[in-house]
């Protein structure tokens, strides 16, 4: 009797010993004090393009609003170019506070997964249930972070375009181009 609980003794230490002992997921507890409102696209409008004359009402009078019109003036097409920089820049702030939200979002489902794990006890198949669902949330907030870093990206570049059709419809202004916008709008990317 001796010999066979010894043996039954090392084959319960053997299977303990392959059991995936449960370990605490780090708590990590970020409390965010901001609920990272929107912005309207007109915020900060008329202090960063004084005498914009207002924001449009209507999606159909913001197209028009800002729309190259290659009949106005070079002063004119100066203030439509500072307000499609203010709502690109108000845009990409939007944007930021979604993704902001969502990780907040995404914290509360961790949790609900680590609490999850603390019940799991040490079957191998709750732990790997729920170490699937670690994953699914890794990837989605991954994808969401590789996703919003793209946008981001995107609205830098036309951020910086728009900044340096600025800058050539200014230089244009002060040096008397022919043929104002025409000339404006066919050069824009090459250099003034």
């Amino acid at each position: 009797y001796a010999e066979t609980a010894k043996r039954w003794k090392q084959e319960y230490d053997h299977y303990q010993q392959q059991l995936i002992k449960l370990r605490q997921l780090s708590n990590y507890s970020a409390q965010f004090g901001d609920t990272f409102p929107q912005r309207p696209l007109s915020y900060d409008l008329e202090q960063a393009c004084p005498g914009s004359g207002g924001f449009p009402s209507s999606a159909a009078d913001l197209v028009s609003w800002v729309a190259p019109n290659l009949q106005d003036d070079l002063v004119v097409e100066q203030r439509k170019l500072c307000a499609r920089i203010v709502m690109a820049e108000n845009t990409k702030y939007n944007e930021t506070a979604q993704v902001l939200r969502t990780l907040v979002a995404r914290k509360r489902e961790y949790d609900r997964i680590e609490a999850q794990r603390a019940t799991a006890g040490s079957s191998q198949g709750n732990l790997a249930a729920n170490d699937n669902e670690t994953q699914r949330l890794l990837a989605r907030t991954t994808m969401d972070a590789e996703f919003w870093q793209a946008r981001m990206n995107a609205y830098d570049v036309y951020i910086a375009a728009l900044k340096k059709q600025s800058d050539y419809v200014a230089q244009c202004a002060i040096r008397g181009c022919e043929n104002g916008l025409k000339q404006v709008i066919g050069h824009v990317g090459q250099p003034p």
